[in-house]
């Protein structure tokens, strides 16, 4: 088999099998910038070919100086790392973040709230803003900085992005600050995330600090307001006199913000026609609200919303009234307009005639978590609706389904999603588990033999009717979100155990087999790794200059009908990456490629599964018979 033409100085890459090069690079592409930045810890040379695209964004750890002891060394240790930084990755950078990291230094948020005076100027100083504003000239091409530290940010800082050559946009995450109001008039400042929480009273309340600095900063286009100030009466204590709402009396419209988001801020109908008439609605592209913020807010969106591309709506499972029928409300306002390209539903559903008036739709996600209770049924879309969703929009890519069963498959589901959808490249699909009585899970029981025998009545239709390339259809049982606010039901470990996710990718026509490439290593490759998957032999290993291993493998059945699965992962020997330079990795990769959580989860079956990030194992319920 022909070798990668590669550059005779990129080595390491010479060795490797251009098949299994291929599958890399899909896999890469399928799942991001995370896993191009593991195959860049392969070798030098891959590093060098990916480093202006993996920093492009970067977050930096912030602690205080002036703690002493372990918060001193850390501090000192981060301003060293800051150098580096500049020095070898300043002119890729385009968006720098700064995040306060609280795993040693006894101070948090929870704690400001209890203790105003630790927000006193002496103690913003020990965030050293003298050192993030001269690290931030170290990055030449900056387009945004983000500021998430809960805290205020310091004038220093703001006066360095002031002079900056390249002019960077502001980014804040503050929460019951005080000295939020030096951002007043601030041109710099294009996002602003808010988060309100039960705090004592103080010389001026933050929501008006808020919004204040909202309506003087012209260039704010971003604001996400969150009232946290009551969780279902626990863990935080409501406090009365704090102000959860923007005053009326202060004079002025709004900035013409591309983005909203409200997490649990009611708009009052004393409050509303402020914003109604203030709010520059024709500028708004992205709205999200989450919680009791939608209720409110809904019904008097009709006929303003009349340029959004993208809607999302969120309530908790204890929120949801299960009626069996589709949402009024959320109908009225998506017949209202047709602008939508991405809809994100959660807790919330809509009939396919309302989604039918967006032809312009790419992204669908509507999902309503199962009931506890026998007898109330989550509305879903069926054959027939998704026929008629698919002639009217048949532009969606990425699809997120809920699928009702009781005693057998819906293949029918599974055949109208094949034949639709020409440009569909991810489908989601989501069944019920049965919470309501857990000695008693929905039958038939989602296993991987089950997943695959749905999978190939999907393919059947579907490998005829593309129009761009189809990457994965995923099977969900279980509720990954939480269903309170605030605290876990009593099914909520059994519901944990029970949920996972089946992913099944098709096999790419004219690819060939991968072969076992060279390596240089004086260990057999038997030796080096255990590989994540392994079936019919298929076995592959990259042993790179620096010694550290690229595992990956593949799943394809020897029968005529299972020719077609075809499953690749790839992912870090962290025994050996481990001894690197590369602190961020620690505490993310180390479980997950030990006990292959990321992978397949280790057990009896592991020879023939074809799952991929299984949230927990299923449970053991008997074979189905039509597998």
């Amino acid at each position: 088999m022909a070798k990668v033409k590669v550059d005779c100085s990129l080595t390491g890459l010479d060795s490797l099998d251009s098949g299994v090069f291929l599958e890399v690079v899909e896999f890469v592409i399928l799942n991001g910038r995370g896993d191009l930045h593991n195959l860049s810890l392969t070798c030098k040379s891959v590093r060098r070919l990916t480093r202006p695209f993996i920093f492009q964004s970067i977050r930096l750890p912030l602690w205080t100086k002036s703690n002493g002891g372990s918060d001193q060394r850390l501090y000192m240790y981060d301003r060293s790392e800051w150098d580096c930084i500049c020095t070898n990755i300043g002119p890729y950078v385009r968006n720098l973040g700064f995040r306060w990291y609280l795993n040693t230094y006894k101070k948090s948020p929870w704690h400001c709230q209890k203790s105003p005076n630790l927000l006193s100027k002496p103690n913003l100083e020990d965030f050293g803003g003298d050192d993030v504003a001269r690290t931030i000239s170290g990055f030449p091409n900056l387009r945004t900085f983000a500021w998430i530290m809960y805290e205020d940010i310091p004038q220093i800082i703001l006066d360095s992005l002031g002079r900056h050559q390249a002019k960077p946009m502001l980014h804040v995450v503050d929460e019951n600050c005080i000295q939020l109001d030096r951002l007043c008039g601030s041109k710099c400042l294009e996002a602003l995330d808010f988060r309100l929480y039960s705090s004592p009273r103080m010389t001026k309340e933050p929501i008006l600090a808020v919004q204040e600095v909202v309506m003087s900063c012209p260039n704010l286009r971003s604001l996400t307001l969150s009232n946290h100030t009551h969780h279902d009466g626990c863990v935080l204590s409501p406090l009365d006199d704090v102000l959860t709402q923007f005053s009326t009396k202060l004079k002025g419209k709004f900035p013409p913000l591309e983005e909203l988001k409200l997490d649990d801020y009611d708009i009052s109908d004393e409050e509303w026609p402020y914003w109604s008439d203030n709010l520059q609605w024709q500028c708004l592209w992205n709205l999200s609200l989450m919680s009791s913020s939608v209720e409110p807010i809904l019904p008097k969106l009709i006929g303003r919303v009349q340029n959004l591309r993208k809607l999302e709506l969120m309530r908790y499972p204890h929120q949801i009234e299960y009626s069996g029928q589709f949402d009024d409300n959320v109908d009225r306002v998506l017949r209202s307009f047709s602008s939508l390209e991405i809809i994100i539903f959660e807790g919330y559903s809509a009939s396919v005639e309302a989604l039918m008036r967006h032809r312009n739709l790419s992204d669908l996600h509507m999902h309503t978590a199962e009931s506890r209770y026998s007898g109330e049924i989550r509305p879903v879309l069926s054959a027939e609706d998704l026929q008629l969703l698919s002639q009217n929009c048949p532009k969606i890519k990425d699809l997120y389904i809920d699928v009702y069963r009781n005693g057998s498959w819906p293949y029918e589901i599974f055949v109208a999603l094949g034949r639709g959808f020409p440009y569909l490249e991810n489908l989601f699909v989501h069944f019920e588990l049965g919470i309501c009585d857990t000695s008693a899970p929905i039958q038939p029981v989602l296993k991987h033999e089950s997943a695959k025998r749905l999978f190939r009545r999907f393919w059947v239709e579907k490998k005829t009717n593309l129009l761009a390339q189809f990457s994965s259809l995923t099977f969900i049982v279980g509720q990954i979100r939480p269903r309170f606010s605030a605290w876990l039901c009593r099914h909520a470990a059994w519901e944990y155990n029970s949920a996972a996710d089946i992913q099944i990718r098709p096999k790419m026509s004219n690819r060939p087999a991968p072969k076992r490439p060279k390596t240089r290593s004086k260990k057999s490759y038997s030796d080096l790794s255990k590989p994540l998957f392994s079936a019919q032999g298929h076995r592959v290993y990259w042993h790179s200059p620096e010694c550290t291993i690229f595992a990956g493998g593949r799943v394809v059945t020897d029968t005529a009908d299972g020719a077609d699965l075809e499953l690749y992962r790839m992912d870090l020997n962290y025994n050996v990456f481990e001894k690197g330079t590369c602190p961020e990795a620690v505490g993310r990769y180390h479980h997950s490629v030990l006990a292959g959580l990321d992978g397949v989860r280790a057990d009896k079956e592991a020879d023939n599964v074809v799952a991929v990030r299984p949230i927990g194992r299923l449970p053991s319920e008997p074979s189905d018979p039509t597998d």
